[in-house]
């Protein structure tokens, strides 16, 4: 016998407080089936745990949509302020969702019109949003600074040891394999002591970033041939702009790697003796994208070797804030691309 309960909502006239009592208010009785209360955060972890597409949650933030309006909030309102912080720098562009505002731990924006790039990609489209980062998203609103080559260095490198950390101290007791997927991989610790940090410092194109572009994160309507950046990244090591080629890194592992198919469980991760087995869902016809990547990347004198040599990075960076077992997932993915790297 299916649950069900009676709620009163209460519509309240234009400046109406609530402390001025019930009359004079409009009251309607709903019927609602399937209650579940989320009166606290540590509530909605337990209870999002029992849904199969909970779109890649990460510690301490939730979102939901509502009357038009899509509202984020996190336990840190620091994280909130920033982001608002940031949609600033392009508030003379139409790159941002409409109406961005910010209130205490939440922030909230106006529905994006469109679907995400995933579920209409298409190489001309493609070109197109490459197109419309160059120009409306990627601006170069500070320059290159002592301090921005220093957050390079502290995003790239100081984050990935304590990612890798996090990582550890989830699986004390677990190495990674020695072998994905038939082919042999060293150690983590192995390839970070092969990554050249300093290489990856010489050459920063600093610039208003989205700090995680990819199709999954970009909002396209055909209606209007408009394009919205969504779910932008806080900060770049505390800073408000960052590297131009993280951004391109993301890109380039959303088409190695697809996070649409990710959140509906389309991979796996099997282990054994050291030997592991992972079954990758990638965007299709994804090497046609990534020529039409490498193609942008070259045409405007950047270094796709940095590009290509960032994504494993990421990887290893998003394994320790995910359960099991994407997070493993992700560590024998860097170590599989690293393998072709390094």
């Amino acid at each position: 016998m299916q649950k069900t309960m009676s709620i009163w909502i209460i519509y309240y006239p234009l400046r109406q407080e609530t402390y001025e009592g019930f009359a004079g208010l409009e009251l309607r009785a709903h019927t609602v089936r399937d209650w579940k209360d989320f009166g606290t955060y540590e509530k909605w972890q337990e209870l999002s745990s029992e849904f199969s597409d909970v779109s890649f949650p990460k510690p301490n933030e939730l979102f939901y949509s509502d009357n038009g309006k899509i509202i984020k909030y996190w336990t840190n309102p620091i994280q909130a302020h920033t982001r608002h912080q940031r949609s600033l720098r392009l508030q003379h562009t139409d790159s941002m969702p409409t109406n961005i505002t910010v209130s205490g731990n939440f922030l909230v924006h106006d529905y994006a019109h469109g679907d995400i790039v995933y579920n209409q990609a298409s190489p001309i489209l493609f070109e197109k949003m490459l197109n419309w980062c160059q120009h409306s998203l990627w601006i170069r609103t500070a320059d290159k600074t002592s301090e921005s080559v220093q957050a390079c260095r502290e995003f790239y490198l100081d984050k990935t040891i304590e990612r890798l950390n996090q990582f550890r101290a989830k699986y004390a007791q677990w190495s990674e394999p020695c072998v994905v997927n038939g082919i042999s991989v060293k150690s983590i610790d192995e390839y970070i002591d092969l990554v050249d940090f300093d290489y990856l410092l010489e050459d920063v194109e600093w610039c208003f970033i989205h700090g995680d572009l990819h199709f999954d994160n970009t909002i396209y309507d055909p209606i209007t041939d408009k394009f919205t950046a969504i779910d932008w990244r806080t900060d770049f090591s505390g800073q408000l702009e960052g590297d131009l080629y993280y951004d391109l890194a993301k890109m380039l592992g959303g088409i190695w790697l697809s996070y649409k198919d990710i959140k509906l469980g389309d991979y796996s991760y099997t282990e054994h003796n050291n030997n592991a087995i992972i079954e990758i869902p990638s965007v299709e016809n994804a090497q046609e994208y990534e020529n039409i990547l490498q193609d942008w990347v070259k045409t405007h004198n950047y270094d796709w070797n940095k590009v290509k040599l960032l994504v494993p990075i990421i990887y290893l960076n998003m394994s320790p804030l995910h359960e099991p077992p994407f997070d493993k997932f992700l560590i024998a993915l860097a170590q599989l691309h690293f393998s072709k790297i390094l």
